[in-house]
């Protein structure tokens, strides 16, 4: 990877992966998290933007870093990874996403590749920090791409994870479903979904490939219906949600290191 005047440029040594290990479901719009987190509906807007602050909590950068994201989308959090970081990589196995970051991805330190996360173009122990955001939910081999991230990883290096949570007393479901049924959103249940975790199975998929959970936790039991009403509230919500240590918010997260 190199920096060229302050822009994140990619090398030929940045290649493409594999996309064989993401269910072939609907095609969504490269530019869709981007839509999402600044034009969606209220409780779209607030689910995108509180992601943005659960990285920020969840996963402190430090200016010397390199932060690498799996499923990238149209880049949200790993534009804001770049903010505070020394480069920020995205990856995504749609190459209509990786277009939309590189073409909005001039003056940062950010730099985008196709690949799905099963063969990451990267050096062993070369990432200080990882993201896997609302993604390994979406693979058919998650083990593959989590020993990759452990690869990649530093041996004092951190992974963020979030996938639904499926496990009663969750909204996860009823979330789902209504989402499903309102088009706000590509259709997940039976097309895009094909793991169904929680924070203990999370945490057991995590021990298994080699990274330790060191916090678990969830987020967005209440906030997300709050935001309806007022997102400020809801916004403060979803912090306190995080700091809680409940197990029951819709979203599952585990930061993890990697173990021997």
């Amino acid at each position: 990877m190199t920096l060229e005047g302050g822009t994140a440029r990619r090398s030929t040594a940045l290649r493409s992966g594999s996309r064989s290990d993401y269910l072939p479901g609907p095609q969504i719009p490269g530019d869709y998290q981007h839509r999402a987190l600044h034009h969606g509906p209220a409780v779209q807007r607030f689910w995108h933007r509180n992601k943005l602050a659960a990285l920020r909590r969840l996963l402190p950068l430090a200016t010397a870093d390199t932060v690498l994201e799996v499923g990238c989308g149209s880049g949200n959090l790993t534009f804001q990874a770049g903010e505070s970081a020394r480069l920020a990589i995205g990856l995504d196995a749609s190459a209509q996403a990786v277009r939309f970051c590189d073409s909005t991805a001039g003056g940062t330190r950010c730099a985008f590749a196709v690949s799905a996360g099963a063969s990451i173009p990267l050096a062993d122990d070369s990432v200080d920090a990882a993201i896997l955001v609302e993604v390994i939910e979406h693979l058919w081999e998650p083990a593959r791409v989590l020993a990759e991230l452990r690869r990649v990883l530093r041996p004092d290096g951190r992974l963020l994870v979030t996938t639904p949570n499926y496990a009663f007393p969750s909204l996860w479901p009823l979330l789902e479903w209504v989402t499903d049924r309102s088009g706000l959103a590509a259709a997940m249940a039976g097309e895009q979904h094909v793991q169904r975790l929680d924070p203990v199975s999370l945490s057991r998929l995590l021990s298994e490939n080699g990274l330790e959970p060191e916090r678990v936790g969830s987020l967005y039991r209440w906030s997300p219906f709050v935001a309806l009403l007022d997102e400020r509230a809801a916004d403060a919500m979803a912090l306190r949600e995080i700091e809680s240590g409940g197990l029951s918010g819709a979203l599952a997260f585990a930061v993890a290191r990697p173990v021997d």
